[in-house]
C-alpha cells in the first residue's frame, strides 16, 4: 500500500488593532506583530479516503465554526467531514476571534 501526504500551510495573521486573545484581564487590542499566525494542513491517504489535519494558531476554535470548516475540507477534497480533523494550537498571543468560555447549550470542539 503506497501512502500519499500534502502539506501546507498559510499565513493567517490579523492586521493590529483586534482583541487580543486568552487573558480575561487583557482589555487592549493588538498594536503590532510579533510572531506571524498560520494555519497548517497535511493529507494523508492510503487505499481508503483521505485524512485531514488542519491546525490553527487560534487560543481555540469554537464549535459551529470548525463544524463548518470540516464540511467545506471535506467537500472540496470528496470525503467525509468525519475525516476532517480542526485543532487550535491554543497560543494566548493571538486574536480574540471567539468567546473564550463556552455558553451553555452551545457545543464544544
Amino acid at each position: 500500500m503506497k501512502l500519499r501526504a500534502g502539506f501546507s500551510r498559510v499565513d493567517i495573521t490579523p492586521p493590529p488593532g483586534l482583541p487580543m486573545g486568552g487573558y480575561a484581564a487583557r482589555t487592549d487590542v493588538a498594536t503590532g506583530v510579533l510572531d506571524p499566525l498560520s494555519c497548517r494542513a497535511v493529507t494523508l491517504q492510503g487505499s481508503g479516503a483521505p485524512l485531514v489535519l488542519v491546525a490553527l494558531d487560534l487560543i481555540h476554535v469554537a464549535a459551529p465554526w470548525a463544524g463548518d470548516l470540516r464540511r467545506r475540507v471535506a467537500g472540496a477534497l470528496a470525503t467525509e467531514p468525519e475525516r476532517v480533523l480542526v485543532a487550535a494550537t491554543h497560543t494566548h498571543s493571538g486574536p480574540g476571534v471567539f468567546r473564550s468560555a463556552p455558553v451553555a447549550g452551545e457545543g464544544i470542539a
